[in-house]
């Protein structure tokens, strides 16, 4: 969703849960620099001994392609200066870091990877530049339909396809697909009918853009059982709700422990007082 996940990206931590869905679009990065002008740590470790590429969760059975042994830890007492190094064993710069080139433009530590003293490693033993986004790979009997005026990566669209690429591809002998996911602002007013003649009548709506736009003409037309809102701009926790149910999955088919063993997991934690977004079906 931030290009990368280091330094500045766990301030994002601190947010309430139910104030993250709200700003989790093309504001994210702004709002992540305007989290780190409040609370910068005396000083950030980042555990590079493995990274991911290709999104912030991928399917374990692309292991293979996206986990690389980078065998480096950064640390530093300028947080931004040490994301910048970050992104450079990825290949990356901060002109395609929005939230890295905001914290420079601030002020907010140092951004000019040619001004960071680095002790240790020699960058020019990274040659290679990594993927940072989605592996555009997805079950082909899910209908996506992106819309064309407004459609935000940080959120309503990476956020629903990366969970679905975890279901399909993690878990392909329990998934099941031929349902639909509709995201973003402007859409075609034969929607409905070119859903129908393609045999699409159960799906989600990803973010309100969406919601607002078709959410209500699509309940109509198939059914409120049939059509999922996942909130926001994209509520995480409603998103896997919903996918989990059309694939005719439970969020126990995830966990690698005993159904009794979760729940009582659970209920401890709801005991303790947690206010996480928990995703339960059944």
């Amino acid at each position: 969703m931030a290009v990368v996940t280091l330094g500045i990206k766990n301030q994002w931590g601190f947010t309430h849960h139910a104030d993250r869905g709200k700003d989790h679009n093309y504001n994210l990065h702004s709002k992540l620099i305007d989290m780190y002008e409040l609370l910068q740590p005396d000083i950030t470790l980042i555990d590079g001994t493995e990274g991911t590429i290709h999104g912030h969760y991928p399917p374990s059975a692309w292991e293979d392609k996206i986990i690389i042994p980078f065998n480096i830890l950064i640390g530093g007492i300028d947080t931004s200066a040490v994301d910048v190094v970050g992104a450079r064993i990825f290949g990356l710069t901060i002109d395609i870091i929005p939230h890295l080139k905001l914290a420079s433009e601030r002020g907010l530590g140092e951004g000019d990877l040619s001004k960071i003293k680095v002790i240790g490693k020699d960058l020019e033993e990274y040659k290679e530049i990594y993927e940072w986004n989605l592996f555009q790979k997805f079950p082909e009997d899910i209908k996506i339909i992106k819309a064309k005026d407004l459609l935000c990566r940080e959120g309503c669209q990476d956020n629903p396809l990366i969970f679905l690429q975890s279901l399909a591809f993690d878990y392909p002998e329990k998934f099941k697909g031929e349902w639909f996911i509709i995201m973003g602002k402007g859409h075609d007013d034969d929607l409905i009918e070119k859903l129908r003649s393609e045999g699409y009548t159960r799906g989600l709506v990803a973010g309100y853009c969406a919601i607002n736009e078709v959410g209500k003409v699509l309940r109509k037309e198939f059914g409120r059982r049939n059509v999922f809102f996942s909130g926001d701009c994209n509520n995480m926790a409603e998103t896997i709700r919903a996918e989990l149910k059309l694939a005719g999955m439970s969020a126990f088919d995830l966990v690698p422990l005993p159904y009794e063993e979760s729940m009582k997991i659970l209920q401890e934690a709801q005991k303790h007082g947690t206010k996480a977004l928990i995703p339960i079906t059944f």
